[in-house]
């Protein structure tokens, strides 16, 4: 079985494009060093842990865009996080996901990606990955061409959900969630 983690899918489907992929884990000491004021991360992290680490430092810096994707065997989740002069003009993607919240001891930094695939809960398809990889390049268009908005663009989403067997994908809004405020 071949394997290939959302990273190096990314960058495949983005080519020319001056994207990095760092096909291993993060960890604390790595995130204030490659996450930079003004920067479009997309963050294909199979770990809460770094989600969490990437949210709190990303609530430091004015000016970001975060594209979150998780996924499991056969479905997940992508969320588009915009932050412009200090103001978060969509939910930042811990809103809604409380599993997102917190830093565990658990730094999987060491880890390279097979090694995270044998921990329970671990195990990913090429397929959903795929899938999550096409969804975070739909939010990032939707972004820069200020999609996200809606007007005129079809459904302002911030987040989707997919299902890969049943076909389905949902789009959500979250900014008309209860108790989001910018």
């Amino acid at each position: 079985m071949t394997t290939i983690n959302k990273a190096e899918a990314i960058l495949m489907m983005y080519p020319g494009h001056p994207i990095v992929a760092i096909s291993r884990y993060i960890g604390k000491a790595d995130i204030e060093n490659m996450i930079q004021d003004g920067d479009v991360v997309l963050i294909c992290a199979d770990n809460h842990s770094v989600r969490a680490l990437i949210a709190d430092h990303a609530k430091t810096l004015d000016n970001i865009v975060v594209v979150n994707a998780g996924n499991e065997i056969t479905d997940g989740t992508v969320q588009l996080w915009i932050r412009e002069a200090g103001k978060n003009l969509t939910p930042p993607i811990t809103y809604g996901h409380p599993e997102i919240k917190f830093v565990s001891e658990d730094d999987r930094s060491e880890m390279d990606c097979l090694t995270a695939a044998k921990l329970p809960g671990g195990e990913q398809t090429l397929l959903a990955n795929m899938t999550a990889a096409t969804y975070m390049l739909t939010a990032l268009n939707r972004w820069h061409t200020q999609a996200w908005e809606a007007k005129g663009h079809g459904p302002g989403w911030t987040e989707l959900t997919f299902d890969f067997i049943t076909g389905e994908v949902h789009h959500l809004d979250m900014r008309t969630r209860r108790n989001w405020a910018r």
